[in-house]
């Protein structure tokens, strides 16, 4: 599964990622599935 934010913005806060990739992560895992890779775009202030 791919996914984005709207427009591909980059809206994932640098304090927020760690927890929302190993939730993602946890959510694949108990769909017995396995995470290639869960990743980001870099934060900037816009």
């Amino acid at each position: 599964m791919i996914f984005s934010t709207h427009g591909r913005r980059p809206l994932i806060k640098p304090d927020f990622r760690a927890d929302l990739f190993a939730y993602l992560g946890g959510i694949v895992r108990e769909m017995d599935g396995t995470a290639l890779i869960i990743n980001g775009t870099t934060f900037t202030c816009w």
